[in-house]
């Protein structure tokens, strides 16, 4: 299936996530919110369409990350014709990340497929959003990737 809908997705995104929490010995917490607005049965996306974020923020933001306070939070909207889907970690950040050597040498092929999806399905390239979380000292306090699909 090309799509699949979103009560899926998520059941899904729980599975990985589960198991991602159990390989890396519950080293990070995670929370998947849902606007009440939205129907999870009536809404269809792209299937896996959001893994490749979430295994980013995972591998590369919060096991990089020392100490214990390791948070991922999923969060899902609609917005007129959209679903808007919000995958924020409080990791090390894009900057400090690329700086560090990571388990994964190769060059991960799912983001750059991902985006092509996103752009094929909507359209535009503005799909898209990243943004570093700075503090007031300049210290890195995580990745917001907001995600938007056309419904």
């Amino acid at each position: 299936e090309t799509n699949v809908v979103l009560e899926d997705e998520i059941k899904m995104l729980k599975d990985y996530l589960e198991l991602e929490s159990l390989r890396f010995d519950n080293a990070f917490s995670y929370k998947i919110n849902i606007d009440e607005a939205i129907n999870t049965n009536s809404i269809e996306v792209p299937f896996m369409i959001l893994q490749p974020f979430i295994e980013n923020a995972i591998i590369h933001g919060l096991l990089n990350k020392e100490g214990h306070d390791k948070k991922l939070n999923i969060s899902f909207k609609q917005n007129l014709n959209n679903l808007e889907c919000t995958i924020d970690d409080n990791g090390i950040g894009r900057e400090a990340s690329g700086r560090k050597k990571n388990i994964h040498k190769n060059k991960s092929r799912g983001l750059e497929v991902t985006k092509e999806r996103l752009k094929i399905i909507n359209k535009t390239d503005d799909n898209i959003t990243i943004i570093d979380k700075i503090g007031s000292n300049n210290e890195p306090l995580g990745t917001t990737v907001i995600i938007k699909i056309n419904l």
